[in-house]
């Protein structure tokens, strides 16, 4: 519907969020699972974050 807001929205997260100092790629993977479990109905969004998770060295065990 709105191919450039949609690549803004990517840009903006994985390019300016994702990218910033202080946290490493597990932490930020946990907040973000931790937040869209909170938030709630997001769950094809959380699918592909468990995914990056286990990509990433996060055992299954912490991810529970």
């Amino acid at each position: 519907m709105a191919p450039d807001l949609g690549r803004y929205i990517i840009e903006f997260a994985f390019g300016d969020i994702y990218c910033r100092e202080g946290l490493s790629l597990q932490e930020r993977e946990m907040i973000t699972i931790s937040s869209l479990l909170t938030a709630g109905g997001c769950e094809p969004q959380l699918q592909v974050h468990i995914n990056v998770c286990l990509n990433v060295g996060i055992s299954p065990e912490k991810i529970r």
